[in-house]
């Protein structure tokens, strides 16, 4: 039962609380406390495409937001960064992506070469309190679109990006 799957987490029987989750899960497969404890305790044995299986049923059986998050984080630990990308957009379009999920959002968008709204997420890390390493990314962001303007020819623009990367240090 779940008690015996969060008894068995507890004393770092990992394993053990997996059988006892996945047992569960057959005899009562629409209980969302024995999915989203199953998604937790893959995770903690760094099953993330498992957990990612679970999320996702989650997101599809309820809708909830917080699902939607554990999912993304689970597609990005597994490598499946594009999916990852999607979910990660929804989360910030909903104004519910944490900081860690904020970072990983502006970095799946450099890797995109979407700079311009790589900035924006990462200017909203920043107001929420963002750390140096966030000033540092925003810097190379804003050295990217600088770069891509000098590329166009547009000098103006060029400029003004170069007078923004002066305020920032």
């Amino acid at each position: 039962n779940l008690y015996m799957a969060r008894l068995a987490a507890d004393r770092g029987l990992r394993n053990d609380a997996i059988q006892y989750l996945t047992a569960l899960r057959s005899a009562s497969p629409t209980d969302s406390a024995v999915l989203e404890a199953l998604g937790i305790a893959y995770i903690a044995t760094g099953r993330h495409a498992q957990s990612a299986e679970v999320w996702q049923k989650l997101v599809e059986r309820t809708g909830n937001i917080k699902y939607t998050g554990r999912y993304a984080d689970a597609l990005y630990e597994s490598g499946h960064h594009q999916s990852a990308l999607l979910e990660y957009r929804t989360l910030y379009l909903s104004g519910d992506a944490t900081p860690p999920q904020l970072r990983r959002l502006a970095e799946l968008e450099r890797g995109q070469g979407n700079w311009k709204t790589a900035e924006e997420i990462i200017l909203k890390l920043l107001r929420m309190g963002g750390t140096e390493k966030d000033r540092g990314m925003l810097a190379e962001v804003i050295r990217r679109i600088g770069d891509r303007a000098v590329q166009q020819g547009n000098v103006s623009e060029a400029i003004r990006i170069a007078e923004r990367l002066l305020a920032l240090r």
